[in-house]
């Protein structure tokens, strides 16, 4: 048998819909095999195949006779020693590489993982109300909302008086990601007390955890004219 090594795969990373989303800094794990008495793989080396301007990081792993797991982080955004390591957003495949002690003798190649990166943030709003805006005491005070993403939106929580990590009040999960759209969110706003403020939180999440927050405060005492 000869050398050989793998992906087998990526974390942290989210799946929707079979597609593999990572963000900032990812631990490549994977396995490599040396055959007796053909030399070692001593060094990994993990780069996207989409770049022609390798960019990776060396991961000792002295290697000995056998079959051996590795784990190497890979950084998609730029960090630390390591600026060069940075992916756009989109679709990408991982390769490994397993080279000998000298650095320069290739012994073997990974099939392409592939991933797709998403280190932008998503946008969301509150769509009827700002802050400082009156709501009416009730029981299904309707609270719109929208939001955007370049990948897609997958969750939405509505926090009253609260923000994470506390559980929201109500709280939507998305069939499919949608990279823009709107929805209404009913809260109780009948036990309020006239006059009194309150801070509704909105979070909004991506397909790979990436999150954004928008807060108002309103406030209850009188119905909102319509």
């Amino acid at each position: 048998m000869p050398h050989w090594v793998s992906i087998d795969t990526v974390t942290p990373h989210e799946d929707h819909g079979g597609t593999h989303y990572v963000k900032g800094t990812v631990q490549v794990e994977g396995q490599y095999h040396n055959p007796p008495g053909s030399g070692a793989i001593d060094w990994m080396w993990v780069q996207p195949d989409s770049d022609p301007h390798p960019r990776g990081k060396w991961q000792d792993v002295s290697g000995s006779e056998g079959t051996h797991e590795y784990q190497t982080p890979y950084h998609t955004t730029p960090s630390g020693s390591w600026p060069q390591e940075f992916l756009p957003d989109g679709a990408q495949t991982l390769t490994a590489h397993g080279y000998a002690d000298d650095k320069a003798t290739h012994l073997a190649q990974s099939s392409a993982y592939p991933i797709t990166v998403d280190n932008t943030d998503p946008e969301c709003a509150f769509v009827d109300l700002g802050d400082g805006d009156w709501v009416s005491p009730r029981s299904d005070q309707p609270i719109d909302v929208a939001y955007s993403d370049n990948m897609g939106v997958v969750r939405l929580e509505l926090y009253v008086d609260s923000a994470p990590p506390s559980p929201p009040q109500v709280w939507y999960e998305l069939s499919s990601p949608e990279t823009q759209g709107q929805y209404c969110f009913t809260i109780d706003t009948s036990g309020w007390d006239p006059e009194s403020g309150h801070i509704l939180s909105l979070v909004v999440y991506d397909v790979a955890e990436n999150s954004t927050q928008q807060s108002i405060s309103v406030y209850t005492g009188r119905a909102i004219e319509v």
